[in-house]
This record gives C-alpha cells, structure tokens and sequence, in this order.
C-alpha cells in the first residue's frame, strides 16, 4: 500500500505515446507499443500517462515513469520523504509543460493554476507517480508534459457548455456584478466583475437546496480588469436544479441565487 500526498479518485486511462530522441534497433524489440511509436532516448527510460481525471475543463493527469526494456516501474528522481512528513523535490530544472491550441499554436493555462503532485511508495520514500492538474481555460486542445527530460504529450477531452448571463448586482458587497455563469457536465465556473483586490479575499461558495456546498477548486483574478473566475470542478452530489452563490467570510455569507435556464 502507499501513502499518497492526495487522494485522487482515477476513473478513466488514457495512454499516449512519450517522447525522446534515438532509440537504437536492439532496444526497439522489447520496447511497449505506446514507447516505441514515439522513439526513445539511450536513457532506457520513459514516461506514459497512467490515468486521467476529466472534469472538462479541469483535468488531472498521472504520469508513470518506467524502463525501456522490460517497461518496469522507475521512481522519480529528487523525491523523499523525512519520517512521515512528504517533501517536494527540489528544484531541477527538468519539470514544465506546453500547451497547444488546435491549430498548433501556443496557449497557456489560467494564471498559475498548473500543480503537480507526487504519489510516495512507503518503503523508500520516492515518489513512483506524479500527477500534473490544471484548469484549461482558452481551451488548449493537448499539453506536452515534461518531467526529468522526458516528454509526453497528451490530447485533452473538450466537453460542451452552456453560458448563462446573469447581470446579477453584488448589492449587499462593497462592490461587484455576477456577470456568467459556464456549465459543463462535471464543472461550473462563475465569472465575476467589479470586485476589489480586497473582495477577492472572501470565500465563494456554491450552495445547493439540500445545502451542499462546494468551495471553488481554482480562482483566477485579473487586477486590471478587476474580474474573477472561479472554478467549481467534480460536482457529482450537486443539485444542479437550484444553485446560489455564498460570499462572505467568517460564517457570514451573502446569498445570490444563480439562474441556470
């Protein structure tokens, strides 16, 4: 059994091939399928995507590394753990992703909302897994993940949405407007205007009329523009029927019902 930094539920895997550069012909005999279609590196050693959680447009990616040859279990490198207490790796410089538009140009995620996450094997410590999450919000249609030199690139599911004006007044906040909000079929995100760097500071709460409430998942906040967005991902449990808006903070909310006709 492992201990795991986060307790990710992993419904669905989607393999692509990862890239490296000039494998030799020896090796290619015993090398995966997924591998060998890429062409890899000397270094004896890739890395596959393993399972993808898709709350379109919010996606969690696990990435395995493993061994050309007999395609074991590698453990990635710069990762330990001191007694029970998980560290991150320090910094390497061999960590980073790219995102791209369908047409193949550039596009990036919403602000700094890409996290990666590491999954610890209990006997040695090292992290055997690591998990990339981010909110695609242009939306990109791929991402090329980069980790220790290695490459994989990785198609993202799109998913339909309908956009529901709102052109709702913050009448009992300091200031603001509900301008939107996006559904999707496992996401809401709520776009907001006319809020003050200090209102980004309240929490911002789904609430449905049974009363379940969902904190958002990701906030992006343009200070410019003064808007926010907030990203409210895995909303199995929701009632979908009736939802309002929670803003406030210490125990004390505001409640803006939210149309979604």
């Amino acid at each position: 059994m492992k201990k795991l930094v986060v307790l990710l539920c992993l419904l669905s895997v989607f393999v692509v091939g990862c890239s490296a550069e000039n494998l030799s012909e020896d090796r290619a005999e015993n090398m995966p399928e997924s591998a060998e279609n890429a062409g890899l590196a000397e270094e004896a050693a890739y890395i596959e995507l393993a399972h993808m959680e898709n709350y379109a447009n919010f996606y969690e990616l696990t990435f395995h590394k493993r061994e050309v040859n007999t395609g074991g279990r590698l453990f990635f490198q710069g990762t330990q753990k001191d007694s029970d207490e998980f560290l991150l790796p320090e910094e390497t410089g061999l960590y980073g992703w790219k995102f791209e538009n369908a047409d193949g140009t550039e596009a990036e995620p919403a602000g700094d909302s890409v996290d990666q996450i590491y999954w610890y094997d209990r006997d040695t410590g090292l992290a055997d897994a690591v998990t990339v999450q981010f909110w695609n919000r242009e939306p990109a249609a791929s991402c090329e993940v980069m980790l220790e030199g290695l490459t994989c690139k990785v198609e993202l599911p799109q998913a339909d949405f309908r956009r529901i004006p709102q052109d709702q007044e913050l009448l009992l906040r300091e200031s603001g407007r509900i301008e939107s909000v996006d559904i999707y079929p496992d996401a809401y995100v709520v776009e907001l205007s006319g809020i003050s760097t200090s209102q980004k500071e309240d929490s911002f709460l789904l609430l449905d009329r049974a009363g379940h409430t969902k904190c958002p998942l990701r906030t992006v906040y343009d200070a410019e523009k003064e808007g926010l967005s907030l990203l409210y991902a895995d909303t199995e449990g929701l009632d979908g029927e009736e939802l309002s808006l929670l803003i406030g903070r210490l125990g004390e909310y505001d409640d803006y019902a939210l149309a979604l006709e």
